[in-house]
């Protein structure tokens, strides 16, 4: 032959490399749109998981869980909080999960205690403090003693003295 059979059989696992490396790319910029289009849309679904005082049986409050809907590549809370870490939407992320946990919190009964989870960087988000706190809440028509806040354990806290500061305001 013309061509030795071990250049064919190279450039053969190179092509395949490369197309590989394309759809891995493809498939990423997609999911990177999607996530993009459900924080735009708000396109989550939030859950209240009850809270319950084991003496009493009955709930305290109500966990705030948010997932994307069923059938959507998001519809586990892991796949989208993986999703939203990697493409660096995270924060953005969060701030939906709280405006939606606030807002259909409404729903609730007025004794129950609404506990909204949140990253440590979202404490010095603008959009957790001062006058937009309280616009949310204001909206949601929930009092601020209802709410409990936790830091969710998924992400460091890099700068602990920053982290204190913002806890204190």
């Amino acid at each position: 032959p013309l061509m030795d059979p071990r250049h064919i059989i190279l450039r053969t696992i190179r092509d395949t490399l490369e197309r590989a490396a394309w759809e891995y790319r493809t498939a990423e910029m997609e999911n990177l749109q999607k996530l993009k289009e459900l924080i735009l849309n708000e396109d989550i679904l939030t859950l209240y998981q009850p809270i319950v005082d084991l003496r009493s049986e009955r709930p305290i409050g109500y966990e705030a869980l948010s997932r994307g809907n069923a059938g959507s590549a998001f519809q586990s809370a892991d796949e989208l909080f993986d999703s939203a870490i990697k493409h660096h939407l995270l924060v953005e992320l969060d701030r939906l999960c709280r405006t939606r946990g606030l807002s259909f919190s409404r729903k609730l009964p007025q004794t129950a205690k609404v506990f909204i989870n949140t990253l440590p960087a979202t404490i010095r988000d603008p959009e957790f403090q001062g006058k937009s706190l309280i616009h949310s809440l204001e909206q949601s028509h929930i009092t601020p003693d209802r709410i409990v806040i936790e830091i969710t354990e998924k992400l460091v806290i890099d700068n602990l003295s920053l982290f204190q500061d913002a806890m204190s305001y």
